[in-house]
């Protein structure tokens, strides 16, 4: 076999082993491509699938992702498909049409879940924030999370509405209303102590508004002094639409 020959040979040899791990990823997550707003007669068929990843349409139908798909739908495909680290040149499009570069995923997820006790954190592009800032999420210094949803003794505390907490809470991460910090400033508290008090100081941030972003800014540890440590994460930046339908499914789900 000539250099030429075998030249061609790994190529074509990458690139069946590329569309074979494209179509397993199809079939993995079926349901959740179904979901973003993909057709079946696409999803099904190998030609058509690979095609559509470089080009955004479909030839024989004509169907195209930039018409059909909502602008939510799209920027979900395109965390699908680097998530899932495929070769797309529709990613780069979809990328470049809604400024992601540099903006990061959010999610909200369960990390514990015990009874009606159910405990969240923070997703940044699939890492839990928590360790990010690399601190213990269920350390009693932080596990107060004003997101946690769980049941208390009416009896005891009659006039305690974790709900409103919860409901408050997304308000102020979606900068509606004034943050719920007991220092009077406008940072929004991400974790505070077990016993519910800042004063036994916080991890927190200050929320900006940007065109088509949201961004957290100076993610640090605050307190009742002027001594505060150094910033952990200068700036977290979203797209303030998929940042907000993160937060709606969070409360449509566990606060309705």
């Amino acid at each position: 076999m000539t250099l030429y020959n075998k030249d061609v040979y790994n190529r074509n040899m990458l690139n069946s082993i590329e569309k074979m791990k494209n179509m397993k990823v199809v079939k993995e997550n079926y349901e959740t491509l179904i979901q973003i707003g993909l057709p079946t007669f696409i999803l099904n068929h190998e030609k058509k699938w690979i095609f559509f990843l470089q080009e955004g349409w479909d030839v024989e139908t004509g169907w195209n992702y930039s018409s059909e798909m909502t602008e939510i739908q799209q920027i979900q495909l395109y965390r699908f498909i680097k998530a899932n680290t495929i070769e797309s040149c529709l990613s780069n499009e979809i990328e470049l049409k809604y400024n992601l570069k540099n903006k990061q995923q959010i999610e909200i997820k369960v990390v514990k879940h015990h009874s009606n006790n159910i405990s969240f954190d923070f997703f940044i592009n699939q890492q839990q924030l928590s360790k990010k800032l690399g601190i213990n999420r269920f350390d009693m210094a932080y596990s107060d999370f004003d997101l946690d949803v769980f049941e208390v003794d009416t009896t005891k505390f009659p006039n305690y509405d974790r709900k409103k907490i919860n409901t408050n809470a997304v308000s102020g991460f979606l900068g509606i209303s004034k943050p719920i910090n007991q220092f009077g400033t406008d940072r929004i508290v991400l974790y505070r102590c077990h016993c519910g008090s800042d004063y036994c100081g916080v991890i927190s941030f200050a929320l900006h508004k940007e065109d088509n972003s949201i961004i957290w800014k100076d993610i640090s540890y605050e307190d009742d002094t002027e001594n505060n440590e150094e910033i952990i994460i200068k700036e977290l930046r979203f797209d303030s639409k998929e940042y907000q339908l993160e937060f709606e499914q969070y409360l449509s789900k566990y606060c309705s």
